[in-house]
């Protein structure tokens, strides 16, 4: 006896077709072969790409690295300093504590920007 398809037949038929495609592509993803027919299509474009921006972040990061180190020295000697600005009315001003604070953010943005340069050495 012939039964004739019915809407949630086909619906069910498609969500069926659906999990077998993803399945499929997570197999292949899985296994390498999903990467390796993607750099197939796009002709190793999105190593190229990478490549560069690697290249160019490292440079960067060396260059906000100078400039870091340099300002850490700067701080240090100004932090270092015993001697204090006084003004016209008798307050006498600690440098090396009014500069604390920035000295400590300078400090952590100069280990931020080694920990990238540590990272970006290996590529």
């Amino acid at each position: 006896m012939y039964k004739p398809i019915s809407p949630s037949d086909t619906q069910r038929l498609s969500h069926l077709i659906k999990l077998a495609a993803i399945l499929l592509l997570v197999f292949l993803a899985f296994t390498g072969k999903l990467s390796f027919i993607a750099d197939g299509i796009g002709g190793c474009y999105l190593d190229t790409v990478n490549r560069s921006y690697i290249k160019t972040g490292k440079q960067a990061s060396a260059d906000l690295f100078e400039m870091l180190s340099a300002s850490k020295v700067a701080l240090a000697l100004l932090t270092s300093s015993k001697g204090g600005i006084s003004f016209f009315i008798d307050i006498q001003v600690q440098l090396g504590q009014s500069l604390s604070a920035l000295y400590d953010m300078v400090n952590y943005a100069w280990l931020f920007a080694l920990a990238s340069l540590a990272t970006m050495s290996t590529f």
